[in-house]
């Protein structure tokens, strides 16, 4: 091969618009109501019911409580490994506490079960380990609205 080839081939295999961009396309993208909060093995169901996650396919993701969005730009951050098993997610969200947990979706079921980022990462979902602050949330897919 040429010179000119070979500078040819290696410029379109590190072209940044070319290369595969992160996969937004999971199934963890949408709106989700909360329908039982735990912790510790504690119920804490009647003061989350209905707030709402919402993950957006840019890979932001906000909070609302009882009706009012709770973040606002900069948008805080997610990440999820689909190939973990289980999945794992981390949340960022800037001035605020980061978070990391495992997550697993049934249909329109989310469960996420996490902890600040400071301690190392749920490995089950087991509720009443009592390892610390650690949450675990039962969602149900919202509909588009």
């Amino acid at each position: 091969m040429t010179p000119a080839v070979l500078l040819s081939l290696a410029w379109l295999a590190s072209a940044p618009h070319l290369k595969e961009k992160p996969r937004t396309d999971h199934d963890l993208v949408g709106r989700w109501a909360v329908t039982r909060a735990e912790s510790a093995g504690t119920d804490h169901t009647s003061a989350n019911v209905g707030n709402e996650f919402v993950f957006r396919p840019d890979g932001t993701w906000t909070y609302w409580h009882r009706g009012k969005e709770e973040r606002s730009p900069p948008w805080p951050r997610y990440s999820v490994e689909l190939a973990a098993k289980p999945r794992t997610i981390d949340l960022s969200d800037p001035g605020h506490i980061d978070w990391q947990g495992i997550y697993r979706i049934d249909g329109d079921t989310l469960t996420l079960r996490f902890r600040s980022a400071r301690l190392r990462r749920p490995e089950g979902f087991d509720s009443t380990d009592n390892e610390g602050r650690v949450y675990l949330l039962i969602l149900t897919r919202v509909a588009d609205r």
